[in-house]
């Protein structure tokens, strides 16, 4: 079993921690917690350790060893760098314990079976174009490699494209959420039959009302959309940012790229202002790094789902197929 390695030097923390292990039962890993320093050196001079949590300073300590994710455990601002994740020490240890599963999930799930990660579309300041966007880039990419959509904005819209012209139970949000807990469980069912497809595009619909999914931590939604990945065979999954998320920067930083629409007026330039100054000010900057703008070209806005599919083969469609070459997507 994978081995997690926490260090604190307050023996109060790490004895809370370990003792909300042993009751929940909830980490698959052998979970060993320090808080001397020099019996944490020693053991990791003898044992592989998948993750390693600890303070910033700690963890550069331990730069040169064989440690497959870095988690650092801040009593402050959320830090971001690099290949290091960052938890909030103070959360509640339901939240803790989530997020270290979403992050070590999205590590141990990488590029197995092919997945090879998220893309995400996000928009601070407006809805419009994104979803045209999103959508066409997930019918380009589905052409280079298996492809899943998942919009998480509540009132998207998609779902009345979608259900125009369907019958019956088409697979959703809280349709992923159920298998994701049966494949927690060791259940590993798939329900494949009913989920919407369109040519090489799989489609999980948004939900119309998200009260339920928003309490939803970020870390299993991340875990989840991982997982789910993993079992299905997908290679990307694009993921349409929006409301139903309590921390969408969680899992952006689980993306390869997030692309965010050029802001052409003066409102959305002040609020995308905003996004960057709050971004820098919480210790996301790296996100920045996968910023890629796109000012979208003139296009007839789609009326209909098969609509989609027409932009796709014309100019729009164009557009985004150099879009995604030129990050080297696959």
């Amino acid at each position: 079993m994978d081995i997690l390695a926490l260090f604190d030097e307050d023996v109060s923390y790490t004895s809370a921690f370990a003792d909300y292990l042993n009751r929940k039962k909830v980490l698959a890993f052998d979970v060993y917690v320090f808080s001397n320093l020099d019996l944490l050196k020693d053991f990791l001079l003898n044992k592989k350790v998948n993750v390693l949590i600890g303070r910033k300073d700690i963890l550069g300590l331990f730069d040169d060893y064989d440690i497959d994710r870095k988690i650092v455990l801040s009593d402050g601002s959320m830090v971001s760098e690099g290949n290091e994740f960052s938890i909030y020490k103070y959360d509640s240890m339901d939240k803790i314990v989530s997020q270290i599963s979403g992050m070590y999930g999205y590590l141990n799930t990488h590029n197995k079976n092919g997945f090879e990660g998220m893309i995400g579309v996000y928009s601070p300041y407006s809805m419009s174009g994104k979803l045209d966007f999103s959508l066409g880039y997930a019918l380009s990419l589905s052409k280079k490699c298996k492809t899943l959509y998942i919009n998480l904005e509540e009132f998207s819209g998609l779902g009345t494209y979608i259900l125009e012209n369907e019958s019956g139970h088409i697979k959703d949000l809280a349709d992923l959420m159920y298998e994701y807990e049966q494949l927690k469980m060791g259940n590993h069912v798939r329900y494949v039959e009913n989920i919407y497809k369109k040519d090489d595009l799989d489609v999980i619909l948004p939900i119309r009302y998200a009260k339920d999914l928003r309490s939803i931590d970020s870390g299993v939604w991340g875990d989840a959309i991982n997982k789910y990945a993993i079992a299905h065979g997908y290679k990307r999954v694009v993921v349409d940012f929006g409301n139903m998320l309590e921390d969408p920067f969680y899992i952006m930083d689980l993306c390869k790229v997030i692309y965010i629409l050029t802001p052409k007026h003066t409102y959305e330039k002040k609020r995308m202002k905003e996004f960057v100054e709050y971004v820098l000010g919480s210790g996301n900057e790296s996100l920045l790094e996968k910023v890629v703008t796109v000012d979208l070209p003139e296009y007839k806005a789609p009326d209909r789902i098969d609509d989609f599919y027409e932009l796709e083969e014309g100019d729009f469609g164009q557009f985004i197929r150099e879009l995604i070459d030129e990050v080297s997507i696959v």
